[in-house]
């Protein structure tokens, strides 16, 4: 799985080692879902390309049934909200509009 466009790659997948690069960053990965989303080719140059994608390392584990309700919420939202935002809402992720891909994943 990966994000790409033209010849940068916004973030890529790697199985064989269960990381997730994004930029100059490298994360393990427990949780693929919003990666997995965002997989394909954009159609445009991000919104915000001038700035560091926003990850955090939380976003790439399992999230916990035991968690308060509000914090299951923000985990499993925060990657979709945060990448929607860099990305930039009117652009395509091979021909899906993100604000669509949002919808699908989240309401």
């Amino acid at each position: 799985m990966r994000l790409v466009f033209g010849d940068e790659v916004i973030f890529e997948w790697r199985e064989q080692t269960q990381t997730a690069v994004f930029g100059d960053s490298e994360f393990r990965v427990k949780r693929t879902d919003w990666l997995r989303h965002f997989s394909g080719t954009l159609d445009q140059l991000p919104l915000h390309w001038d700035q560091e994608i926003p990850v955090r390392a939380c976003w790439f584990e399992h999230i916990s049934a035991y968690l308060a309700p509000e914090r299951i919420h923000l985990l499993y939202y925060m990657p979709y909200i945060s990448l929607c935002d860099y990305l930039g809402t009117d652009r395509r992720i091979s021909g899906i509009l993100v604000s669509d891909l949002f919808k699908q994943c989240c309401i």
